[in-house]
């Protein structure tokens, strides 16, 4: 009888198990998400260092063009002329670090925002998601076969006996003090429930 997939996840998680589970990978990736916008927000900080170089590069090349107006002094004007010119260079070295820096910042604050971002969630994105779509799948085939062999011994032997493979001892000895007696109608009646209760599904067995 065709009921449910190869399961890819723990036979013996349990709908209340995968909440929490649900709740945690909300969080983690909602927790890295924020990090990696804090992250590069705080790096574009440094843009504004930039922009702070470039100011001071012009007003330090302004200073060289003044003093350039005043090389024709006798005397002084040669060595005036030099410094000049050598403060002009300095203004026009600052402003062209300080736009490269800028861009540079820019990058840097989008690639770290990125790789932070990503590398913590993904991974755990990619092994989540086979997960969850498994646990669909599954229950989307018991409920299946619950609609349509629902009054049929076999169905109940079969989540009876997924009842034993999945539960706990202790919720197993909450059914009966011998769960393993399947030939007890009553206690593999009871042990099918149980797993349709771990299943989290809101359906119930028609009588057999």
């Amino acid at each position: 009888m065709p009921v449910g997939v190869p399961a890819v996840y723990p036979r013996t998680l349990s709908a209340r198990a995968l909440r929490r589970l649900d709740v945690f990978v909300v969080v983690w990736v909602a927790v890295w998400i924020a990090v990696a916008v804090y992250t590069a927000h705080e790096v574009q900080v440094l843009h504004d260092l930039s922009g702070t170089v470039v100011v001071t590069g012009r007003a330090v090349e302004t200073v060289g063009k003044a003093l350039q107006g005043i090389a024709a002094i006798p005397l002084v004007g040669g060595q005036v002329q030099t410094l000049a010119q050598q403060v002009r260079t300095a203004g026009e070295s600052a402003q062209a670090s300080g736009a490269a820096s800028r861009n540079s910042v820019d990058n840097l604050s989008i690639l770290l925002g990125v790789a932070i971002g990503l590398i913590p969630t993904v991974p755990a994105l990619v092994l989540y998601a086979p997960l969850r779509l498994g646990w669909r799948r599954e229950r989307q085939a018991v409920t299946e076969a619950v609609r349509r062999w629902g009054g049929e011994a076999s169905l109940e032997e079969f989540l009876a006996r997924r009842a034993l493979d999945s539960l706990p001892y202790d919720q197993l000895r909450d059914v009966s003090d011998n769960p393993w007696a399947l030939l007890d109608r009553g206690v593999r009646r009871r042990l099918a429930e149980a797993e349709l209760e771990r299943l989290g599904l809101d359906v119930s067995l028609p009588p057999t």
